[in-house]
């Protein structure tokens, strides 16, 4: 599989697994204390670092919640999510020492046993619905520890060797992983049987993949395509949309909560499904002060946003200073989006591949996918 790319993609997709297989061997070596006040430090480290996703997670929040909260509020909640962010990752590395035997005494899961009659009693499937908030990972592994044996979908990474190495830790506890191809039909098949199934439901994706448009954080919140996987399910099979909630705790165990299952009216479309699956973690948002675990994924909304205004922004920088600026578009597109570092910059494309990726950013603009700053000011005023 990694013949084909250059020597040094090969060079770096091997350095990469070995540094995970090195996690893997040296993360169940800690205490639960230490690997806890790792994840910590390190999340620290990258907040402090990352400027550019620290710029898009300020930015998100301050779209969101407006004048809610202070500078200092938010930064403090921006560091937070990339601590917990950092413990996730290397929690699901030291899951290695939970066993069949002794999960109860660091996983604290509610509302499970309930589940378990109510699909004995119908005999329906259900869907596990989980997003980037909490301890994920661990979520996943606690429902397999309590025999759920569910078949999750996950992405797959581009280097193929973190896929397996995550594969392995994510099957620890008896699951299922399944790729993204052909997902839907094995996923069918598994909530037709009766079975459970599990997913993430909060996946940023392109309007023109499989995905529909709902409203996260509550209304005139961000609006985002997220996968109508789920909602596919729910509506083909009848299978129960279960939300499931996680909070992880300063002395490194963890509170998984399954939710009951969400009610949808019999003719609910797809998107209405989808809105429906989400309105838990949206009450959650509105009724009390965000945590850092909550917002684990604030500072990844909009990140095609960023990639591809950093594209466009250096290729202008290097066609500006060649051309000097004497073939400018006689329309620049609309720059609306929530990320102020990169709002303003020149509108010289000579090229083709230039006038290319300007066309793609005025679609991607004018779609429901990324943020448009004033639908917000309207829906805030």
């Amino acid at each position: 599989m990694l013949h084909a790319m250059s020597l040094w993609k090969r060079f770096r997709y091997r350095l990469e697994a070995t540094g995970c297989l090195f996690l893997e061997w040296a993360i169940p070596c800690l205490s639960r204390r230490a690997c806890v006040a790792l994840g910590r430090t390190l999340g620290a480290l990258a907040f402090r670092f990352d400027a550019r996703g620290r710029a898009v997670a300020l930015e998100n929040l301050r779209c969101v919640f407006g004048d809610r909260y202070s500078e200092a509020e938010r930064r403090a909640l921006t560091r937070a999510s990339y601590q917990n962010f950092a413990r996730t990752m290397l929690d699901l590395f030291w899951a290695r020492r939970i066993s069949g035997q002794n999960f109860s005494h660091w996983m604290q899961l509610e509302g499970f046993e309930e589940l378990r009659l109510q699909l004995s009693r119908t005999g329906r499937g259900s869907v596990f619905m989980c997003i980037h908030q909490g301890n994920w990972e661990w979520a996943s592994l606690g429902a397999g520890y309590l025999g759920f044996d569910n078949v999750t979908v996950a992405e797959d990474f581009k280097n193929p060797l973190l896929t397996e190495v995550f594969r392995r830790r994510r099957e620890h506890s008896g699951q299922i992983l399944i790729g993204q191809e052909h997902s839907l039909l094995r996923m069918m098949r598994a909530a037709k049987r009766g079975e459970t199934t599990g997913m993430l439901i909060d996946l940023n994706l392109r309007p023109t993949q499989a995905a529909v448009v709902i409203e996260a954080f509550g209304p005139g919140g961000l609006n985002m395509c997220v996968p109508l996987l789920h909602a596919a399910l729910a509506q083909r099979t009848g299978a129960f949309l279960v939300p499931v909630e996680t909070q992880p705790r300063d002395d490194g165990t963890c509170r998984i909560i399954a939710h009951p299952p969400i009610e949808i009216p019999r003719d609910a479309g797809l998107r209405e499904i989808a809105h429906n699956a989400g309105m838990p973690w949206n009450r959650s948002s509105e009724t009390g002060p965000p945590s850092g675990s909550g917002l684990t994924s604030i500072f990844a909304i909009g990140r095609t946003t960023r990639s591809a205004l950093i594209r466009l922004t250096r290729t202008n920088q290097r066609n500006s200073r060649s051309c000097g600026g004497r073939r400018p578009f006689d329309k620049p597109p609309r720059m609306e989006f929530p990320l102020r570092p990169y709002e303003t910059f020149r509108y010289h494309f000579p090229r083709r591949s230039d006038r290319r990726w300007l066309h793609r950013l005025r679609k991607w603009s004018r779609s429901p996918l990324f943020l448009q700053r004033d639908r917000l000011q309207t829906a805030q005023s």
